[in-house]
């Protein structure tokens, strides 16, 4: 299993980056899990400590988006270097779009990625995408879950 992640576009266009670019991650790719909104009010004289908001408006937490990052290695020649930049770059840089990873098939996420440039070593070509997704994933009947 070479843990790829499908992205999907707007017009419903699917690009695998083991089936379509021939990249391997440097690690089985995941969301991080988003970070929580957090209110909390200081009262003076209060001995107990600042009084914790966080739930009062939804009656839950709430959370931020999500942000990290993947980096990919190119596992061989299929396309030079600056070639298989551009394709990234076309599909995915700037562009909102669902993401659903080859071992959660089930799930998808919607966020906006962003690629690097080319990060050329001795022996691998790799690529960075960063990522921003809202913090919950939908299940295969559209609807959301939490994260």
């Amino acid at each position: 299993m070479y843990f790829s992640v499908t992205f999907i576009n707007s017009s419903g266009k699917r690009q695998n980056t083991w089936a379509d670019w021939r990249m391997i991650p440097a690690s089985p790719p995941m969301v991080e899990p988003p970070e929580p909104y957090t209110n909390y009010v200081e009262i003076p004289g209060r001995t107990e400590g600042p009084i914790d908001l966080s739930e009062a408006v939804a009656g839950r937490p709430t959370y931020k988006n999500s942000q990290g990052q993947w980096e990919f290695y190119v596992s061989d020649d299929s396309y030079p270097r600056m070639v298989l930049y551009d394709m990234l770059k076309k599909f995915l840089h700037g562009q909102k779009m669902k993401i659903q990873f080859e071992d959660d098939p089930g799930h998808t996420y919607e966020g906006r990625i962003t690629v690097s440039a080319p990060n050329t070593g001795k022996e691998n070509t790799s690529f960075t995408m960063r990522y921003t997704i809202a913090p919950f994933r939908y299940n295969s009947a559209g609807e959301k879950e939490g994260f």
